[in-house]
């Protein structure tokens, strides 16, 4: 019985062993060309409704979102608009919005950004989980300004728990343009 059992092993390992073999497949090409669509255009009343290509395009980089879809010299030409030295342009999401503000020329001059729940970067998520084990984002803000399309201040505004306790940070990101790396600066409110 011991002989059975131990050749039907053998002869199985065998098999197993024969049918893995590779099958190379042929070379794919996959691209992938995110872009908004605009799905509603009335710049003469002040409306532009634009579908995102993906998830949270407009939150992710909201002045390039608005550098690529919006087009200020046709919203100033057919609102005719000349007496004016700025005009201030609101552009909004359900997690928040951006204000940028135009010289008369339609050049950009300045932005705020005010957007909640946003996924955090990750150097973000790495120092709350370092110094905060075992505690909850319960929710977060992120603000910033800007100016013409550069971001000269930012911060997060995190939400924390765990059990009944509860906890505000505000991190702001600093850069270092000779070290090319993040560094976060933890402030308590």
């Amino acid at each position: 019985m011991k002989r059975i059992l131990m050749y039907s092993l053998m002869i199985g390992w065998a098999l197993a062993a024969y049918s893995q073999h590779v099958i190379e497949l042929e070379e794919t090409e996959l691209t992938f060309v995110p872009s908004a669509k605009v799905i509603f255009e009335d710049y003469g009343n002040g409306n532009l409704r634009i579908s995102e290509a993906y998830s949270n395009q407009f939150e992710k980089n909201a002045i390039r979102f608005l550098k690529e879809n919006f087009d200020i010299h046709e919203f100033l030409r057919l609102n005719k608009t000349e007496n004016f030295d700025q005009v201030m342009v609101l552009f909004s999401s359900s997690r928040g919005s951006l204000k940028a503000q135009y010289d008369k020329n339609g050049e950009l001059v300045k932005t705020f950004q005010k957007f909640r729940d946003l996924p955090l970067p990750k150097a973000v998520t790495e120092q709350v989980q370092h110094n905060y084990r075992n505690w909850s984002v319960v929710h977060n803000k992120y603000l910033a300004t800007s100016r013409k399309d550069e971001i000269v201040k930012e911060k997060y505004v995190i939400h924390i728990q765990k059990g009944s306790m509860k906890d505000r940070l505000v991190i702001t990101p600093k850069y270092d343009s000779r070290l090319g790396d993040i560094g976060l600066a933890q402030n308590k409110p």
